[in-house]
């Protein structure tokens, strides 16, 4: 197997896939890439399939070299990117040869970008995922001098362009009733979903801390089940918009839930970013 190695990791860069999606019941949490549709996308212009494992980058891009010769492909929400120095186009598949080496520049839209390569980035599955996982993995993050094994791929079959257009700019956020927002008096109920809200400092790949500014008086859980979109109350206020590493229980109310699609639109708005919410029926059917 090929490596490439990780000259520059950046802010914080790791391996995701879809995630392990049959482990919950263990404490195991799914974890993934956390704007899955961008990094489905980010396969696509390869003809990977969805499953296939990208790089993931916050904020900042990584620096990379590569052993042999391979395609790579780049989101689109990033300043540029250079191939040996030269500034490269990210709307297709980008070719890669020996020795060469990629730079990535900051990430312009969002928090999260991600670089596929053909047939997917080949490190250990465990627990079905090559997704990292500080426990489950050995590390949850790629370190400068990492090596990151890859198949060689001489051509692209089915190269599909990247359109910018793609990328997600809307801040409303779909939501449905978690299992105790009727715990919640209809005042605040409606205080809750016609709020202006706004991200903070404070979130990471397990979960995003938004004030609402008025404490709520709540009865205390017994330790429930949660998943990646359930957003908890704190009684300070503080809503928590647990994401793709989230923890598998917790003693909060779970006042409302976000579809894996609202997880990857949530995923993406920036610290100081304002929102509002959007409640949606279930259906039952």
């Amino acid at each position: 197997m090929n490596k490439a190695t990780i000259v520059h990791p950046g802010f914080y860069c790791s391996i995701q896939d879809l995630g392990r999606l049959d482990y919950r019941n263990v404490g195991v949490p799914q974890s993934g890439a956390m704007d899955m549709q961008l990094a489905k996308k980010t396969n696509t212009i390869l003809g990977n399939s969805e499953e296939a494992a990208v790089l993931e980058m916050i904020l900042m891009g990584v620096t990379i070299s590569f052993e042999t010769k391979t395609y790579v492909s780049i989101s689109q929400n990033v300043d540029g990117a250079t191939l040996n120095g030269k500034t490269i186009s990210m709307d297709k598949a980008i070719a890669v040869e020996p020795g060469d080496v990629l730079k990535i520049g900051h990430v312009t839209h969002g928090n999260f970008a991600y670089v596929g390569i053909s047939g997917g980035w080949k490190t250990k599955p465990i627990l079905a995922s090559r997704s990292m996982f500080a426990g489950i993995t050995a590390s949850g993050k790629l370190s400068k001098g990492d090596t990151v094994p890859y198949e060689n791929c001489f051509e692209v079959v089915e190269e599909t362009r990247f359109r910018e257009s793609e990328l997600n700019q809307n801040t409303l956020i779909d939501v449905f009733e978690g299992p105790e927002f009727h715990l919640l008096s209809a005042t605040h109920q409606d205080q809750l979903l016609s709020q202006t809200l706004e991200v903070s400092k404070s979130w990471s790949r397990m979960a995003f801390k938004v004030s609402t500014g008025t404490p709520f008086d709540l009865p205390e859980l017994r330790t429930v089940p949660v998943m990646p979109g359930t957003v908890q109350l704190t009684p300070d206020g503080d809503l928590l918009f647990l994401m793709r590493d989230a923890q598998t229980t917790g003693g909060y109310p779970r006042v409302l839930q976000l579809s894996n699609d609202a997880i990857d639109k949530f995923s993406q708005l920036r610290t100081g970013v304002s929102f509002n919410l959007s409640l949606r029926p279930i259906n039952h059917s």
